[in-house]
């Protein structure tokens, strides 16, 4: 029996369909056929011309009226579809389920998992959307919907942001199915991919090929969009105004699109300065149905504008409006840096500083950002302020993030030459270098030449030195900085004890650079050049010709007649040099540089090993200048000259005095000194104890004093602790020593194998130090003659007869010895 409200729906259709001639054709076809199979055609033409509501109704009543029907599966696939046309996704999903399930629905299976997905994909869980497109095209591969669901699955990528799935997935669509209307839309979605990850090489090369191949697409105004884009990242901005206009030229209707090129012209113009035109552009934009990205890019823009054309307040509250409100970090950051700009420019330096360093704070860990700008502009400020010690640190930063060469360099510069400053001297010479490698012709070249030479002279790598000072006399004969170069070059020999060559430039400069002022020193350091190699007289030549000096400044008066009265004083004329010592004492009671030359002197001697001369220098230093910073290194110097004569008794008064009296690493040495002598008057186990006291405070001589203990075991023949704290430095620092050490140790054991092993290793590991390889080859020989392997010691003075030393001699007479052995046996 047909329900009466069926009849209803019917009569209701038919009569809608009666005023259209095909349907009324298709209505004489139904009147033909069986009440069932009419049933359902009537509900299935619901369905295709889109009467979901209606459609759902007939094909729920059309089960309830034929339980039996063998279109029951199709019936349910119709009422599934028909709610997802209505929106009502779940109860959708779960009817597609369902028929999932069915015996019978495995001939339609695909169809299925093409709905399923999506379903899935209207309510944007494109996980599981993706995840049922991907079955669909793996297990039918002959499918109808395999096309639409990979374009889907792309689709579904690009949603999550995967662009570089999804243009691998479009890519795909693309080759093989190049007849459909899919390919065109999955080429337009590779561009907007490549558009989103910024693949500026890629998008063009998009673009053209869309543009060869649709040049009659209803989607070139998005084209021309993409492309003015590209053109903009690129810094072509005249193309990129040519594209915008042509997306506006042919724009259809999209105001989104009109809005959006309208907001590019207007940061194009604002980037050429052309003020009134980035207004006018701004003014077309309409702000409220851009995307929250978009708005805040023309908030940006109007406040750059705004800055520019001198309206400081209007400016500020549009950077303060987007730095309290946005949440994109891109936005952000140029608000901040163009915030920190507009106070800058208007003196309110305090409000600037203010803006980079909370800037700085949010962004300091996020490396994807131009932070050299924030550094740069806070220097400034800095500089502005005075504050001179921070604009430095700050333009140290700029090297991390800068692209400006200049920029650069000179921040490499500020960078080596604080370095330099705070005492690093190898950090300093390696930026040097770096700036002289990486960019050789660079507006401060010689100045970093000359930097270089001076860093190299202070960490007393004095061949170095001279190399680099050498080289910017010779490389830039218009630098000013060549009299300065001689002089240091100069002081690089005196300090190398090569006294020939130091007078030689000193002499030089005086004469050769009249207008110097380092010339009138250069002469003085001539002077004491001569006093070194026992030329007393040539020296009171030269101090008496520079005392004629008028200029001459009060602190070189000081050491010239110092240095003078010394010379008299070599000559044994100690009447002459008693009345200048006490002229001098008498005139210059506060010289602060007549320090530095006695310490400089005191330091020669000592290296020389003559004490008593290096005592009588630290000793005048320490008598003259209390508070010279040199006092405590040069009680030191006093107490080491004494250990190196044997003279522990004096030693240990000095180095007791300078414990007590200093808190600085002279005095740690000292304290360090005091143990050694206990140790050298065989107080061992005190020595022990007292070492190890002082590694728990002393971290910065932890080294020097594990070496002290390890030497202390040895001599107490308790090899195995040396060797646990040879290990321990192991772990902490690489030193060939420690390994050779190591090496030692074995040996002192008459553990052969295991010495011979650290010996070759170290000659293997360290080929750079020559000298460490001869004494670990000729050691490892030694062991295997002790071991009476005569081959393998034969093999190792085969090695060394080949290297440029005085051993290669012994070397082959060993091997002529061994040969010999070897024959006799």
């Amino acid at each position: 029996m047909v329900s009466i409200r069926r009849f209803f729906i019917i009569f209701i259709l038919l009569f809608i369909f009666i005023e259209i001639q095909n349907i009324r054709s298709l209505h004489s076809f139904a009147q033909n056929l069986p009440q069932e199979e009419k049933d359902f055609f009537v509900a299935q033409k619901a369905f295709e011309d889109g009467f979901y509501d209606t459609s759902l109704n007939l094909f729920e009543e059309f089960l309830i009226d034929y339980p039996y029907s063998n279109q029951k599966l199709a019936v349910s696939l119709y009422i599934a579809k028909s709610l997802f046309f209505q929106k009502r996704y779940q109860e959708s999903l779960d009817k597609f389920q369902r028929i999932m399930g069915i015996a019978e629905a495995n001939t339609i299976r695909d169809e299925i998992l093409y709905w399923i997905a999506e379903t899935y994909f209207k309510t944007r869980d494109y996980k599981n959307a993706s995840y049922y497109y991907q079955k669909l095209i793996f297990e039918f591969p002959q499918s109808k919907y395999r096309a639409d669901a990979y374009y889907s699955n792309g689709f579904c990528a690009y949603i999550n942001d995967n662009y570089k799935d999804a243009i691998n997935i479009f890519t795909y669509i693309k080759e093989q199915f190049p007849d459909s209307p899919l390919s065109q839309e999955a080429s337009f979605k590779i561009i907007e991919s490549f558009y989103n990850l910024k693949d500026f090489k890629n998008l063009s090369l998009s673009i053209n090929e869309f543009l060869e191949i649709y040049s009659k697409s209803k989607k070139l105004n998005y084209i021309y969009y993409y492309r003015a884009e590209l053109n903009y990242y690129l810094g072509n901005l005249s193309d990129a105004v040519r594209d915008f206009n042509l997306c506006l030229n042919i724009n259809q209707g999209d105001e989104f699109l009109e809005s959006c090129s309208n907001l590019g012209l207007g940061w194009i113009y604002l980037k050429n300065e052309k003020f009134d035109d980035a207004d006018k552009a701004f003014a077309k934009v309409n702000k409220e149905i851009l995307e929250q990205k978009n708005k805040e890019s023309l908030i940006l823009g109007r406040a750059v504008l705004y800055s520019k054309t001198q309206k400081v307040d209007e400016a500020k509250d549009l950077f303060d409006s987007l730095i309290i409100g946005s949440k994109d970090n891109n936005v952000l950051f140029e608000a901040y840096v163009a915030k920190g700009e507009l106070l800058y420019n208007s003196s309110r330096f305090n409000e600037a500083v203010s803006v980079y360093r909370d800037a700085l704070k949010k962004f300091s860990d996020k490396s994807s950002f131009d932070l050299d700008k924030l550094y740069y502009g806070l220097a400034w400020v800095y500089l502005k302020l005075g504050n001179f010690k921070d604009a430095i640190t700050e333009f140290q930063k700029v090297i991390k993030e800068s692209s400006n060469k200049v920029i650069k360099v000179s921040a490499l510069c500020q960078l080596a030459d604080t370095y330099q400053d705070q005492g690093d001297f190898d950090e300093a010479i390696e930026k040097y270098d770096k700036i002289l490698k990486d960019y050789p012709d660079n507006f401060y070249s010689d100045y970093v030449q000359y930097q270089l030479g001076v860093a190299l002279l202070k960490s007393e790598k004095y061949d170095s030195a001279i190399l680099a000072f050498s080289k910017l006399i010779s490389d830039f004969p218009n630098s000013k900085l060549r009299d300065s170069g001689l002089y240091s070059l100069g002081l690089t020999y005196f300090k190398e004890g090569d006294f020939l060559k130091s007078k030689e430039c000193f002499l030089s400069l005086y004469q050769d650079f009249p207008d110097s002022k380092l010339r009138y020193e250069a002469l003085y350091l001539a002077g004491i050049s001569f006093y070194n190699q026992s030329n007393f007289t040539e020296a009171i030549r030269i101090f008496k010709n520079l005392l004629k000096e008028k200029k001459l400044d009060n602190d070189l008066l000081v050491k010239t007649e110092y240095e003078l009265a010394d010379c008299y004083l070599r000559l044994s004329d100690e009447k002459e040099a008693l009345r200048r010592f006490r002229a001098l004492n008498a005139r210059y009671p506060d010289s602060f540089l007549a320090d530095d030359v006695l310490f400089w002197l005191g330091e020669y001697f000592l290296k020389e090993l003559k004490f008593s001369f290096a005592r009588r220098y630290f000793f005048s230093l320490i008598e003259k200048y209390p508070k010279s910073p040199l006092i405590s290194e040069s009680y030191y110097n006093i107490g080491y000259s004494y250990v190196q004569e044997g003279n522990l008794d004096e030693a240990k008064k000095i180095f007791i005095k300078l414990k007590a009296d200093y808190r600085d690493k002279n005095s740690v040495l000292a304290q360090i000194a005091l143990i050694d002598i206990k140790a050298e008057e065989g107080k061992t186990k005190e020595a022990v104890q007292e070492y190890s006291r002082l590694l728990e405070y002393n971290s910065e001589f932890s080294k020097l004093i594990y070496l002290k203990l390890a030497d202390v075991y040895r001599k107490q023949n308790n090899t195995d602790k040396a060797m646990e704290i040879y290990r321990k430095l192991q772990d902490q620092v690489v030193d060939p020593y420690i390994e050779f050490q190591i090496a030692e140790c074995f040996e002192e054991k008459e553990d052969f194998s295991s010495a011979i092993k650290e010996y070759l290793s170290i000659s293997y590991s360290y080929s750079d130090d020559r000298v460490l390889v001869l004494k670990s080859l000729l050691r490892a020989a030694k062991l295997f003659e002790e071991k009476e392997e005569w081959l393998q010691a034969k093999n190792i003075y085969n090695k060394i007869s080949g290297m440029d030393f005085e051993e290669a001699k012994f070397a082959k007479e060993k091997i002529n010895w061994i040969n010999s052995l070897l024959k006799n046996k």
